[in-house]
């Protein structure tokens, strides 16, 4: 490989870096404005904050609880502090 084509080759390949970067900022853009993955613990409004909260059921009382990132458990309560879900 000579200079010339080892210089076409780092612009082809850095064109195509340049790119994929802009496809993945606009998927990333486009999912996080839209409602997709979105559950009740988010916003529902176009654009708004997710909370980035996992809601979770126990399936053999049916307890629901929110899982935040680290894995923290924390129960899910109505406006009265009942623990919604169970039975």
């Amino acid at each position: 490989m000579n200079l010339k084509e080892a210089k076409d080759y780092t612009i082809l390949v850095l064109t195509l870096l340049c790119y994929y970067s802009m496809l993945v900022l606009i998927f990333n853009y486009t999912y996080n404005n839209s409602t997709l993955g979105r559950d009740d613990s988010d916003q529902q409004e176009y654009g708004s904050k997710r909370s980035g909260l996992i809601i979770k059921t126990d399936y053999k009382t049916g307890c629901q609880f929110y899982e935040s990132k680290n894995g923290t458990l924390t129960p899910r309560l109505d406006g009265n502090f009942n623990h919604l879900g169970c039975k």
